[in-house]
């Protein structure tokens, strides 16, 4: 039976990962990793560069419209796009295009992203890829959300787990 074959492979990957790594992947199509580290509570989101930058102020609310080689720190994490809207005051960052995402060993590319400060998550949506040369691991899919604080991974969607 092919589901038997499927499941009895995807057991035996699970079983090959690193204790410190959890990989749960359903035939729902739902992945989650985890590993430790949490972010510095006291973490900014700094933009580092973007070719273009125009801002405006609506309803009590300072709006960034960045084009072009777009980088954010935050942490020890990386996020560069082509284009991004900051509402700065919410902490919120809407990214478009060739996102990248890196930390550490881990790398995240995806087609849309949200960041959100106040709960330290990346949304990525669209097809997106993370890998993780540390823990040889890859997961692709549809969508998915990091939690930067807890460095917990979940995937949503027609989501595959691979090793390296």
């Amino acid at each position: 039976m092919k589901t038997k074959a499927y499941s009895e492979n995807l057991i035996f990957f699970i079983r090959k990962l690193p204790v410190h790594l959890v990989v749960f992947f359903a035939f729902t199509g739902s992945a989650m990793a985890i590993t430790p580290k949490e972010v510095d509570k006291s973490a900014s989101l700094i933009l580092q560069s973007a070719d273009n930058n125009e801002n405006t102020y609506a309803n009590g609310e300072f709006i960034s419209v960045l084009k072009g080689n777009v980088t954010f720190l935050y942490d020890d994490i990386t996020i560069r796009s082509d284009e991004a809207t900051w509402w700065r005051n919410q902490g919120i960052v809407s990214f478009r295009d060739n996102i990248k995402v890196t930390r550490d060993a881990s790398k995240l590319t995806c087609d849309r992203m949200e960041f959100t400060k106040k709960n330290n998550i990346l949304s990525a949506m669209g097809h997106f890829h993370f890998s993780d040369t540390l823990e040889k691991t890859e997961l692709m899919g549809d969508n998915a959300e990091y939690n930067l604080k807890t460095r917990f991974f979940s995937a949503a969607g027609k989501s595959q787990a691979y090793p390296f």
